[in-house]
């Protein structure tokens, strides 16, 4: 079977993704302009407030108006190019949706219950459409996934608005966070896992002679749009309602995307090496950002508790234990370690056994760097050991990789001291 170059990748995706109408894509730009001019002097004048109620309204009938007119070119026409781009716009204003509520969440519980309500009948209606009109059936583990994922887009605005309402202490905000955080990994993991179910080979053997938009390739750009536009909304969440999140409570979101992106490349046989390589060492190369800045979570290896010392509702026993795990980078570096050395032996891939011994090096050396355990100096000396140990490891790891060796002789008339690889000294 053919392997389909990144180059080519690129190529096409960016044809599918403009389709044959641009205006698409300009229509949905000005929507969010408009938007974005209209939500953002809210925050700083409350007098504007009724403004929020006619944009979350715009902002939901305009995502029906996409999937009606998709629906529509498909049935009438058959436009499956035009299709793409619209589905891919879809795909972000579902999320989008959920996203406007968090400007009415803190001051107006009620009527954001009753926009939720609304706006998971409007999600389910459009990945159903999409899941039995426009791109083909979903497998169950990720229709699962993109159900768990919208309902808690959904439903954290929610949450925070009613725990404002109670007049809630910040840990106790903080807290539903990180609990609806866990929840949208768990559904991204849901994403994963039926990617990893894949034969490599099987969507393309399948699709064969299908429009793209009815393939299992368009099915996973939809899934890691929802999936890359919830976390931005979990992000989006920490800002509306001010609450101290750090750069470290979001790291198992990238750690999870870049997993998501190594399944689906192997699924479909997009080969390249330095493709996966590059998808693989994302995390550790943010994590050596994330970890000398010291923008740590507090929340590792020290509970929240409220101002009567109490432990806040969200907490359940067991929840904190997790929790330390995934808001503490080199804790998440070593699972994905772990991850990238199943992919290397699953998915005979043994290019990504190297990235596992970088990235599991980098979590073994940083792993007490946090100021709970000690103090700035000791945190610097393990920060710089971790470094020079990884580069060293990659340079070393490039060597036995590339495994050139220096031949000696000119036997077969190149130049003496030409470098070659075991593979070509073996064969001559």
């Amino acid at each position: 079977m053919q392997a389909i170059s990144s180059g080519d990748l690129r190529a096409r995706s960016l044809a599918w993704l403009w389709g044959g109408n641009p205006f698409y894509i300009a229509s949905a730009a000005c929507i969010l302009v408009g938007l974005f001019q209209v939500l953002t002097p809210i925050y700083d004048k409350p007098e504007l407030a009724y403004e929020k109620f006619f944009s979350l309204v715009s902002l939901q009938a305009y995502s029906l108006m996409l999937l009606g007119v998709t629906l529509l070119i498909l049935q009438w026409k058959n436009v499956v190019d035009d299709a793409v781009a619209l589905t891919v716009l879809i795909s972000l204003f579902v999320v989008g949706s959920a996203a406007g509520l968090d400007t009415i969440a803190s001051g107006n519980p009620g009527p954001t219950l009753l926009f939720a309500f609304a706006g998971l009948v409007l999600s389910t209606t459009t990945v159903w459409g999409l899941h039995a009109r426009v791109v083909g059936r979903f497998a169950p583990l990720a229709l699962a996934g993109l159900g768990g994922l919208l309902l808690w887009s959904l439903a954290m605005p929610t949450l925070l608005g009613r725990a404002i309402a109670a007049e809630a202490l910040d840990p106790d905000l903080v807290g539903r966070w990180l609990a609806g955080w866990l929840a949208t990994l768990v559904a991204g993991g849901l994403l994963v896992a039926e990617a990893w179910r894949t034969p490599a080979g099987l969507p393309r053997e399948a699709d064969a002679g299908l429009p793209f938009l009815r393939t299992a390739a368009m099915r996973w750009i939809v899934a890691g749009i929802i999936l890359a536009a919830t976390i931005v909304h979990q992000l989006s969440l920490a800002w509306s309602f001010g609450l101290p999140i750090r750069q470290s409570d979001l790291f198992a979101g990238v750690v999870l995307a870049c997993a998501l992106t190594l399944e689906v490349l192997r699924a479909h046989r997009i080969h390249g090496e330095l493709q996966d390589l590059g998808v693989a060492l994302v995390p550790l190369l943010l994590a050596m950002v994330i970890i000398p800045s010291g923008d740590l979570s507090f929340t590792v290896f020290a509970p929240l508790h409220t101002g009567d010392g109490s432990t806040p509702m969200a907490f359940w026993p067991g929840m904190v234990a997790v929790l330390n795990i995934l808001c503490h980078p080199p804790a998440v570096l070593l699972g994905f370690a772990l991850y990238l050395a199943s992919a290397a032996i699953h998915g005979k891939r043994p290019h990504l056994g190297y990235a596992a011994a970088a990235v599991g090096l980098l979590g073994v050396v940083t792993f007490g760097v946090h100021p709970l355990f000690m103090k700035g100096e000791t945190n610097e000396l393990n920060l710089r050991a971790g470094v020079a140990c990884v580069v060293a490891g990659l340079i070393a790891v490039a060597a036995v990789r590339r495994g050139f060796r220096c031949r000696s002789s000119p036997a077969s008339g190149s130049p003496v001291g030409r470098w070659r690889s075991p593979a070509s000294a073996r064969s001559s």
